[in-house]
């Protein structure tokens, strides 16, 4: 299956994006193929051949609050 996750981040050692990483490895475990749009993603998730990253760009911006109002 294809399946498409839009968030933040998906990397170890950030709360949500722990939980965001655990579910993007298990989809892989169980053979589905990703498209992650995310500002940042862990290396081992982004080098797999079964991801596709598409960044989002919003380590330009200041503050976190604005990082994450332009995400959305």
């Amino acid at each position: 299956m294809k399946i498409c996750i839009v968030t933040h981040k998906i990397r170890k050692g950030d709360g949500q994006g722990r939980v965001n990483y655990e579910i993007a490895m298990e989809l892989l475990r169980r053979g589905h193929q990703l498209t992650l749009l995310a500002s940042e993603v862990a290396p081992e998730l982004a080098d797999s051949i079964s991801v596709d990253w598409v960044p989002i760009i919003v380590h330009k911006y200041p503050t976190e609050f604005i990082r994450n109002l332009v995400f959305a």
